[in-house]
């Protein structure tokens, strides 16, 4: 997940770059906005990149910040969301 997160901030890969790029474009533009599998966040200064999930027993958090080159994920072996505790290290960035 760590590679997954460095690669969508910067890629060494030009190739990989523009498809990560391609999927921060926003393709659904009512709140929330929505990229190719991204929830898309404008804040004062910077825009936020974030998806969750999960599935039987376990969940999920990923929020990227490209201008910052910031990321935060959450893995939990749980059905508890994680949504909030990724956001709460996030502020904290």
């Amino acid at each position: 997940m760590l590679i997954y997160a460095k690669n969508n901030i910067d890629s060494e890969n030009p190739d990989l770059a523009k498809a990560f790029e391609l999927t921060h474009k926003v393709t659904f533009s009512k709140e929330p906005m929505v990229g190719l599998g991204w929830h898309i966040i404008e804040l004062a200064e910077d825009t936020c990149y974030w998806h969750s999930g999960g599935t039987a027993g376990s969940r999920s958090f990923l929020i990227l910040d490209l201008k910052k080159k910031a990321a935060v994920i959450v893995l939990s072996n749980s059905e508890v969301e994680t949504d909030s505790i990724g956001v709460g290290i996030f502020s904290k960035l």
